[in-house]
């Protein structure tokens, strides 16, 4: 079929009507420890690939590029709990061996965690980057800081982290 990678060959990058992108929502809330202030870790909690075709999620949480060289596009959209007041960083990083090391930072933002009405304090994250290159098997993947305090941060159910190839 059209959305199927099992018909790569060399240097294919998928015919003009295959959907490349994959959408990953996030399944079950975890809080991500936060055990140094202003120290990037990964985003902790469930992702659960939503659609794919040409990636894939190797290790929960990290896409990856299956097939030839890629110019994507990346949006996360995601709600942060942790202490009102608190700053908090999120950033995509890539990472082009294979997961072993994370050293290229894609795209970051700081959010300020608001003081709202009732149980939960959170902070609202659109971010999106546009035109970043890509090789068969490169991998991103979400980092958060608490950048105020070692107030630990945790998505909330249904956020996303989109990766759209083309």
């Amino acid at each position: 079929s059209a959305d199927a990678t099992e018909a790569k060959w060399r240097d294919n990058v998928g015919i003009g009507n295959t959907r490349k992108y994959l959408k990953n929502i996030l399944t079950t809330e975890v809080a991500t420890t936060i055990s140094v202030s202003s120290t990037w870790y990964p985003m902790a909690g469930t992702w659960t690939v939503n659609s794919e075709s040409h990636f894939d999620q190797p290790s929960n949480g990290e896409l990856r590029l299956l097939s030839g060289q890629e110019t994507v596009d990346i949006i996360v959209n995601l709600w942060l709990e942790s202490t009102a007041g608190n700053d908090i960083g999120l950033r995509v990083t890539k990472s082009t061996d294979d997961g072993s090391t994370w050293p290229t930072v894609v795209t970051e933002t700081e959010v300020d965690v608001n003081n709202l009405q009732g149980g939960r304090d959170v902070a609202i994250v659109n971010l999106s980057c546009l035109a970043n290159s890509m090789n068969k098997n490169d991998r991103l993947r979400l980092e958060v800081s608490n950048n105020s305090a070692t107030n630990n941060v945790t998505a909330e159910l249904n956020g996303s982290f989109i990766v759209v190839a083309g």
